[in-house]
């Protein structure tokens, strides 16, 4: 079953906030509740934003929400990748997440759109439980707003498809409902 959800966060000063559309599919048979993670991220590695906002929030989303999460970043010109896996084995977590940038856009050498891949997988045996496509417009934001901003989103998307536990902070804000002038 295929969701899209559009998240807009509220306006920030001087500006709005990154804006993120997330269109996901959770596999069927995925029904238990993720109670620990681990994350390969790719999120930041062209400078698109700060990776290290990214994962603070990941990480701290996560622990207040009951869900255990390790990250480790790529970099754009990584050499050893190995060094992943051997965090992702210190780490001990049963299910990986990859966000990959696939592609961005820019305006006058400002990135403008961006786009991710992100993937989860249970390791053993392996197999894709979730994939999302993520685009965030990103044009007149600061880049360590649009890191907590993806970090978010996507943990919100992951929990409305039934990935984590019921989390208030997760829950999906309500677009305002407009009434008419007369009152309908």
């Amino acid at each position: 079953m295929s969701k899209v959800a559009v998240v807009v966060a509220s306006l920030v000063a001087l500006g709005c906030a990154p804006q993120t559309i997330i269109e996901s599919r959770r596999a069927p048979d995925m029904t238990e509740k993720l109670t620990e993670l681990f994350v390969i991220s790719g999120a930041g590695s062209d400078g698109e934003l700060k990776a290290p906002e990214f994962e603070k929030a990941l990480t701290e989303t996560g622990r207040t929400c009951g869900l255990r999460i390790g990250v480790s970043s790529l970099s754009k010109l990584e050499l050893d990748t190995s060094v992943h896996e051997e965090r992702m084995k210190t780490f001990g977590g049963h299910h990986l997440l990859t966000v990959e940038l696939t592609r961005a856009t820019t305006v006058q050498n400002d990135f403008d759109v961006v786009m991710y891949d992100a993937r989860l997988y249970q390791m053993e045996p392996k197999k894709m439980l979730w994939r999302a496509d993520m685009r965030m417009k990103v044009g007149g934001t600061s880049i360590g707003s649009a890191g907590e901003t993806l970090a978010l989103d996507m943990l919100r998307q992951m929990h409305s498809d039934g990935l984590v536990k019921w989390c208030e902070m997760l829950v999906q804000p309500e677009k305002p409902v407009r009434h008419r002038a007369d009152g309908n």
